[in-house]
């Protein structure tokens, strides 16, 4: 059985850190996210931040206005692995999830970087936490992929009877393809009045129909091509 995800902690972003944070990560130099993607990465970087204070028994409005409080959260490799290790195991945070709070404390370290702290703090990040940081993504990412490999096998499916034949498979294309004749003669005739959404439909219908016909009479190909769906 599946657990839920748990709401993990997290801080208020309507402080001027958050905000300076947020504006780094639009630039050009912070990766040039959009508004809302770098809102995200700032909302997870803090929860991290906040897992540090609650840890540490430490006001979050104290550590956001004190860069050498925050420095030294992202130097304390104890307190990072102890942060990846709750998501999972406290909070029920999916792999895809953890790697993204990964992600945002990276950009959090580079943007503390950016900043230019003392030369103690640099070498501090160098030494412990870009190494922990690099290793945490490697593990979890090759963890996800071990996982995707075991949950898409053929044993896995059929335990679960989620495993259909190449002919059972196949058997949906005529339930689709009145639709996608339907489409293509909308095109031919008027082209410029034909919806994006029909004309997606159409796409994926191609897609699937030459898939089936070219990689399906392969099994091996057929489940190594799904494995990376």
């Amino acid at each position: 059985m599946l657990k839920r995800n748990m709401p993990v902690p997290g801080c208020s972003t309507d402080n001027d850190f958050a905000r300076s944070f947020s504006k780094w990560l639009q630039s050009s130099c912070g990766g040039g996210k959009s508004p809302k993607q770098s809102d995200v990465s700032v909302n997870r970087a803090l929860k991290f931040i906040k897992f540090c204070c609650d840890e540490n028994g430490e006001g979050e409005e104290e550590v956001l206005n004190s860069p050498n409080l925050i420095d030294y959260a992202l130097g304390s490799p104890q307190l990072l692995t102890k942060f990846v290790d709750s998501l999972k195991e406290k909070w029920c945070i999916g792999q895809s999830g953890q790697i993204a709070y990964v992600a945002s404390i990276s950009d959090l370290l580079d943007f503390r970087k950016f900043n230019r702290p003392p030369a103690t703090v640099l070498e501090n990040f160098a030494v412990f936490t870009e190494v922990y940081v690099k290793r945490a993504g490697k593990y979890l990412a090759k963890d996800m992929r071990s996982n995707w490999t075991t949950e898409l096998g053929i044993e896995t499916l059929e335990s679960r009877r989620s495993w259909a034949t190449l002919s059972e498979v196949q058997s949906v294309i005529p339930f689709h393809e009145e639709r996608y004749k339907s489409v293509l003669e909308h095109c031919i005739i008027s082209p410029s009045t034909v919806k994006t959404g029909d004309v997606t439909y159409a796409t994926r219908f191609v897609t699937a129909y030459m898939f089936l016909k070219v990689k399906g009479c392969r099994p091996m190909t057929y489940r190594s091509n799904l494995a990376n769906v």
